[in-house]
């Protein structure tokens, strides 16, 4: 049950899947776990759904401290990470402004966000196991060990909710906070399609002269995007590129703002409502939702129908009182 509409993260994210800490390098969480899955996820939901959207893309971390090349190296030897960071070099790739050197990230993807939601909205339509609106958790009544809405039964519900699981009177409790990201679609000929730039801000190669350029990180409820993070998002992308090159050389095409379902300790939100039996959650990806999605709804499922036990970094009984 899906409306379709609103600043969701998942429709308006940058679609990157990176498997390396931005700020303090080294593997992200379960990344050798998460990767693969999700490559195997995405070319099976391509072949399903009959529509491309996931593409394996060489990521370039752009350093911008004296100190970053020498930690780079030190985490991933530490990490035994070699199969995912390359060693740091001196070397940028042509058309990039690296004077403090950089490394390139393996196993890195893009998800084309707009076709991979048109896509599996299509096929949930056709399939007729979609209910285009927006559910109102008030109207969700348990009776005779069966959930109710509007008039049809069902065995469990899984509030899939995002940011918007606050205002839900069954989910009271879980730390579920919005994070709101802004980031930019431009278009510019001065900056190659071949290969992505991490650094304090990423460039996301989106096909012909396309790119994204994300993305902020705000504590606030506000909606709607600001020239303030419009002109930082710009300046941190073009000090990528060369010192000569400016802003004003970016087309802005499109600007886009989501709020992220974040979590105190990072980690997703899954599991059955403890006083609920039939009632789930899945939520609490933050700003790597595509990374994650992959193995933790399968992850869910498990738990679901074949009663394996959840993650404990994971289950959201970790948060109850």
């Amino acid at each position: 049950m899906d409306k379709g509409a609103g600043k969701t993260s998942s429709a308006v994210a940058s679609g990157l899947i990176n498997p390396v800490v931005v700020k303090h390098f080294g593997l992200s969480w379960m990344a050798e776990t998460l990767l693969p899955e999700a490559e195997v996820f995405y070319h099976y939901l391509e072949k399903l759904l009959k529509e491309k959207f996931y593409y394996p893309v060489s990521l370039f971390r752009v350093f911008n401290q004296p100190a970053q090349p020498a930690l780079w190296n030190q985490r991933r030897t530490l990490e035994n990470a070699q199969n995912y960071m390359a060693p740091a070099t001196v070397v940028a790739p042509v058309g990039v402004h690296a004077p403090m050197g950089g490394a390139w990230i393996k196993g890195a993807a893009r998800i084309d966000v707009e076709a991979f939601l048109k896509a599996a909205r299509r096929f949930f339509k056709e399939k007729m196991l979609l209910i285009e609106t927006i559910c109102d958790p008030h109207q969700i009544h348990l009776q005779a060990n069966q959930w109710t809405y509007e008039g049809k039964t069902f065995g469990r519900v899984v509030f899939c909710q995002g940011t918007q699981s606050a205002q839900n009177p069954w989910l009271q409790g879980l730390p579920v906070r919005p994070l709101k990201g802004q980031l930019l679609e431009v278009s510019t000929t001065q900056i190659s399609q071949e290969f992505a730039l991490s650094g304090k801000a990423f460039v996301l190669p989106q096909g012909s002269k396309s790119f994204k350029v994300g993305a902020t990180w705000e504590h606030t409820l506000q909606e709607g995007t600001t020239p303030e993070a419009e002109s930082q998002l710009l300046a941190k992308a073009a000090e990528m590129i060369a010192p000569s090159f400016s802003p004003a050389q970016m087309e802005i095409k499109q600007r886009l703002f989501g709020f992220r379902p974040t979590v105190p300790d990072r980690r997703p939100l899954l599991g059955e409502h403890p006083g609920k039996r039939g009632l789930y959650v899945f939520n609490g990806l933050g700003s790597k939702g595509y990374m994650l999605a992959p193995w933790m709804s399968l992850h869910l499922f498990e738990h679901i129908f074949y009663q394996k036990p959840l993650l404990r970094e994971v289950d959201l009984r970790r948060y109850l009182k």
